[in-house]
C-alpha cells in the first residue's frame, strides 16, 4: 500500500488537474527517445514539468524491464491525474514510435482541456473499430484519469487491469 499523499502533494495534484482543465495541455513523451524505451524520470524532476503537462507513455509494459510499472508509478507520485499510454501488444511489437509521438501529441493539443481528452480518445477508438487508417496509431492506447475532485470511492488503490 502507497503511503498517503501529505498535504502538498495533494495540493500540486489539484494545481496540476485544475491547470489540465483551464489551460491548453501539451504531451511529454517520457520512457522513450529517438525510438530506444528510457526510464522515466523521478519523481522530483517528474515534478518540475509544466502543469499542463500530459505524460505520454509510449514503451509502458512493452517488455520485461521492471521499470514499466515503476515508471506509472512515479507519473501518479508526480501529481499528474492524466496520462496517455501505449498498452503492450505483440503484433505491435515493432511500431514506430515517433508516428506514436507525433500523433499523441496532436492529440493532446487538439483536445486542449481535460474535459475534451477523453471524447477524442474515444474518436479514435471508432476510427480503429472503422479502419481508418489515420486512427491505426492509437489502438490500444489507454487514457488515465484521474479527476480529484471526482474521486473514486475505495481503498485509493491503483487499479490493475484483467
Amino acid at each position: 500500500m502507497p503511503p498517503p499523499e501529505t498535504d502538498a502533494e495533494a495540493t500540486e495534484r489539484l494545481a496540476r488537474w485544475n491547470r489540465t482543465r483551464d489551460a491548453l495541455m501539451r504531451a511529454e513523451v517520457l520512457d522513450c527517445e529517438d525510438g530506444l524505451g528510457v526510464p522515466v524520470a523521478e519523481v522530483a524532476a517528474l515534478r518540475s514539468l509544466a502543469h499542463e503537462t500530459v505524460p505520454v507513455l509510449c514503451r509502458y509494459g512493452s517488455g520485461p524491464e521492471p521499470d514499466g510499472a515503476a515508471g506509472l508509478l512515479r507519473v501518479l507520485d508526480g501529481g499528474f491525474g492524466l496520462a496517455l499510454w501505449r498498452r503492450p501488444d505483440g503484433r505491435r511489437a515493432d511500431a514506430v514510435c515517433t508516428e506514436f509521438h507525433r500523433r499523441a501529441a496532436d492529440t493532446v493539443t487538439e483536445a486542449g482541456t481535460a474535459g475534451r481528452l477523453p471524447h477524442r480518445i474515444h474518436e479514435l477508438r471508432r476510427g480503429v473499430r472503422a479502419a481508418r487508417t489515420e486512427t491505426y496509431w492509437s489502438d490500444g492506447v489507454a487514457l488515465f484519469w484521474d479527476d480529484p475532485h471526482h474521486p473514486l470511492p475505495g481503498s485509493g488503490q491503483l487499479l490493475e487491469a484483467p
